[in-house]
This record gives C-alpha cells, structure tokens and sequence, in this order.
C-alpha cells in the first residue's frame, strides 16, 4: 500500500469564497471612488493571507506506506508513525455525524500523536482514512 493524500478543493474554496466577496466589494469601492482612496491595500493583504494559506495548508501531506503513516509540514519536521504504534484511534464528530478530525493515539492512549483534520481532504480520500484497518479507529 503505498498512497499519499493531499489537500483538496475542500481546503481552499470555503476561504477563497470569502477572500474573493470581500476583494470584490474593496474593487467595486476602488473603481467608484477612484485610485486614489487606498484601497488597493486591503486587496493586497487579502490576497497575501489567501496565498499564505494555501502554501501552508497544501504542505500538509499524509503518505501512507506498508510501514506506516507519514505526516509533513511546511512549518517543523515530519512526523512518522509505525503501523504497529497505533494503540488506536478516535474520529470525532461534527453535526450530524459529519467526520472532522481523526485522533492517532499510540500506545499510551492519553495524548494523540497526531491529528489528521478531515477537512482538508477529499471526501474519497477520507473514507480511504476512516476504511483502514491499520489506523484501528474506535467507533
């Protein structure tokens, strides 16, 4: 089994709906009130957090092999857990019982080990996650 997961659309469409209204109505605000009012700089801001996001959220890779899980970062080190120091591991639950996040636990059972934020992730890609064995998620 070797797969990695990236994040998808769900990771970048809600924010960038949002980014997109608010840089809409700063252009509406620059074209009726001319150059002049300054409002090019909230547009740049916005524009640099949105693209600050986006490099960090799609720096956040899973790579599943036979030995384990493997989670990188833009910011800190990867973080790689062997399929047999999974002690379990815990989904939790928005409402109506829509997955959000998945909790590793290794053997201690008191502190995850990792958290994987189901959001981020395809929908296939994350009943690939909640399907396998090898992450010994409680139900």
């Amino acid at each position: 089994m070797n797969r990695t997961i990236r994040p998808g659309l769900p990771a970048y469409l809600p924010l960038g709906a949002v980014v997109a209204g608010v840089i809409a109505v700063w252009v509406g605000v620059w074209v009726a009130r001319g150059p002049q009012t300054g409002a090019w700089q909230p547009i740049l801001l916005l524009t640099v957090i949105y693209l600050a996001w986006i490099v960090f959220v799609s720096a956040r890779v899973l790579t599943l092999t036979d030995a384990g899980l493997t989670c990188s970062y833009r910011i800190g080190r990867s973080r790689t857990i062997e399929w047999s120091d999974i002690g379990t591991s815990a989904v939790t639950y928005w409402m109506k019982r829509v997955p959000t996040q998945i909790l590793v636990y290794g053997r201690s059972f008191t502190k995850p080990v990792l958290t994987i934020p189901l959001g981020l992730y395809r929908r296939s890609d994350v009943e690939y996650l909640m399907g396998l064995e090898e992450m010994k998620i409680d139900a």
